[in-house]
């Protein structure tokens, strides 16, 4: 939910322009997430996505149409946002001594 907001936000007042590490740090997700979580999206046909640069993108809207791969990028997505919660999680429940090691 957050990432289709700053995904709508972007398209709304950015004319479409913005970038992974800028979305990364409005969501509070990894630009891995981002990236991911942008071609789903595409996939879904609820955006269009061209990458300019290692950092910069271009959103654009979608055409409502689901691509084949659709699938594939929600589960490589939610393997990512997993592996992010459990390293959270791990952050949060650690003792100060477990982080010194």
């Amino acid at each position: 939910p957050r990432l289709a907001g700053a995904v709508k936000h972007v398209l709304n007042a950015k004319n479409g322009e913005t970038s992974l590490s800028e979305l990364a740090a409005v969501t509070a997700q990894r630009e891995s997430a981002i990236y991911l979580g942008l071609l789903w999206l595409a996939a879904r046909g609820d955006i269009g996505v061209k990458v300019h640069s290692d950092d910069l993108v271009e959103l654009s809207r979608g055409n409502g149409e689901k691509g084949p791969l659709e699938a594939v990028h929600l589960e490589r997505l939610r393997l990512v946002l997993e592996e992010s919660a459990a390293y959270r999680a791990y952050w949060r429940r650690a003792t100060p001594n477990q982080l010194k090691k």
